[in-house]
């Protein structure tokens, strides 16, 4: 009796290869999800309040590189963080569990300025516990462009500012007022502005011209005075015996006491330069004959005949 349905050889190696073929699928599907079927895996969980696009199967990434994938997306009755009300499992492998501690958060972020999105896992610091699986990674803001356009409203008002201060100021220089103005409008003004800075730039290169002959000279007064130092500090020349011999402080200091006394005998009327100074009387009759004594030169350079008589016989 013969057996139906006999399988040919060749049929039979189609089929293992198909098998094989989708085995490989199923696997590379897995792999290219960050995931593998032969790996461990941990589950987490973060709550946000706008995903922006992230749907099951995005990507997760740990500094730059893809380890794991999203696992479920869900939103909540209940909110179990205010205002966030979608639930988001991540899977992650199990090889790189031990950099999620307590302090590791989660943020969205886009690969490129408009590309897909993904979750993007900021590792906590290492010294800590590692949370466990179903444990929940608190989320961050958002990166990338949604990140970048939180702050657009504040980089536009400052530049409607910048502008505005760019407008008054055109403006200011049109109407004609102010220093910028005259510059631009007054050429006599920028004649004298150009001709002081050629001046400025003469005396320049004379200065650096004449750099060279004036280090010299300042060299040369540098020595003088050092040289000077020197002398007084040994003791040498007559500057340097006036600073150390005390005989001539002492002579100045005796000068001044004998010159005080003299000044305090003429002020108590004490000797003729003191009865000069303070008696009164002798000071009219001196003032009295010196009038007199001009009449009478005056008289006898009028009359000289009334005082001289010359005869011949």
């Amino acid at each position: 009796m013969k057996r139906a349905g006999k399988v040919k050889w060749g049929e039979l190696k189609v089929g293992i290869l198909i098998f094989i073929g989708i085995l490989f699928m199923l696997y590379a599907s897995f792999r290219g999800g960050g995931t593998s079927i032969f790996e461990s895996k941990n589950d987490y969980i973060s709550y946000f309040e706008d995903l922006d696009g992230l749907a099951v199967g995005s990507p997760v990434w740990l500094a730059g590189v893809e380890v794991g994938n999203v696992n479920s997306i869900k939103f909540l009755e209940e909110q179990v963080e205010p205002g966030k009300s979608i639930q988001v499992n991540i899977r992650v492998q199990g090889a790189v569990a031990y950099l999620i501690t307590p302090g590791s958060t989660v943020q969205i972020a886009t690969i490129g300025l408009l590309g897909d999105k993904y979750v993007r896992l900021l590792p906590g610091p290492p010294a800590d516990i590692p949370l466990v699986g179903g444990s929940i990674i608190p989320a961050s803001g958002a990166a990338g462009l949604a990140g970048a356009m939180e702050g657009l409203p504040e980089t536009i008002d400052r530049l409607n500012r910048l502008l505005t201060s760019v407008e008054n100021l055109a403006a200011t220089v049109d109407t004609g007022s102010g220093t910028m103005a005259m510059l631009i409008r007054d050429p006599e003004l920028a004649t004298k502005v150009t001709n002081l800075i050629d001046r400025s730039s003469n005396l320049m290169a004379t200065l650096d011209r004449n750099a060279s002959s004036m280090s010299r000279d300042f060299e040369s007064i540098s020595n003088d005075f050092h040289a000077l130092s020197e002398e007084l500090l040994n003791g040498q020349g007559t500057m340097a015996q006036l600073l150390k011999d005390p005989r001539p402080f002492d002579n100045i200091v005796s000068a001044t006491a004998r010159l005080d006394t003299l000044l305090a005998k003429v002020e108590s009327g004490e000797g003729t330069a003191g009865q000069l100074v303070n008696d009164q009387e002798l000071y009219d009759n001196i003032k009295d004959l010196m009038a007199r004594m001009n009449t009478l030169t005056k008289d006898l350079m009028d009359n000289p005949k009334k005082y001289f008589k010359f005869s011949v016989f």
